[in-house]
């Protein structure tokens, strides 16, 4: 099953070379050597927070002793190389034809429902720098595989926060508080969260802070890769 993922992944585009090396890719985005280093998570995680989960746990001691505002989370990969390098490119090389390929293997490994699609905001500033919100791109095409409504500004970033790279835990929840704004009409709505990446979960944790304000029920967040929490 796992492999069969992996090789509709390669064939959704025709690049000639792979996204990683270079290399030759046999007609799809990534050469088949690339392909079988991509850390996909196979082992049974939080269904919370999609972190470790000790052998008999419901959740993860994280998430015992700090509920999340968000009710579910789903990673496909590892945040580590080669996934790292895919991700990076998808932001700053704006590489956004790897979106669609992204959005198909996060989808194929959980079965999640909801209303409504949003994405991760960037700041103004920075999504005039980049030319693209990388979330949404991935959320655009979650939504497609779904048949659900995506709403692009469902939520507006506040302020330009620091990069959360080398921040702790509590600096990381510092930074993001208050940093997100919604004026939707949620009420008795689950809503499913998309970003490229999560570590802490600090920045998903303030997105479902202002969803549940505007009357969501349930926020499930669907990310490509889940680094080790800082």
């Amino acid at each position: 099953m796992v492999a069969a993922g992996i090789r509709g992944l390669s064939s959704l585009f025709k690049f000639r070379r792979c996204a990683l090396c270079q290399g030759p890719a046999r007609g799809g985005f990534l050469c088949d050597d690339c392909l079988g280093r991509l850390p996909r998570i196979l082992d049974r995680l939080c269904p919370v927070c999609a972190g470790p989960l000790s052998p008999g746990s419901q959740c993860c001691s994280s998430c015992a002793a700090k509920p999340r505002r968000y009710d579910r989370t789903f990673a496909a990969f590892r945040y580590e190389s080669p996934m790292d390098r895919l991700l990076l490119a998808l932001k700053f090389q704006n590489k956004t034809a790897l979106a669609a390929a992204l959005a198909r293997e996060v989808l194929a490994g959980c079965d999640v429902t909801g209303d409504v699609v949003v994405p991760v905001p960037l700041f103004e500033d920075r999504l005039r720098q980049r030319g693209a919100n990388h979330a949404a791109e991935i959320a655009r095409y979650v939504a497609q595989e779904l048949r659900l409504p995506m709403l692009p500004e469902g939520c507006k970033r506040l302020r330009d926060t620091q990069s959360q790279n080398g921040l702790s835990s509590r600096e990381r929840r510092e930074n993001m508080h208050h940093a997100f704004s919604c004026k939707l009409d949620l009420r008795e709505k689950s809503v499913i969260v998309v970003d490229d990446m999560m570590a802490s979960g600090a920045t998903l944790n303030e997105m479902a802070r202002a969803l549940k304000r505007r009357g969501a029920v349930h926020i499930t967040n669907l990310v490509v890769a889940r680094a080790a929490k800082p």
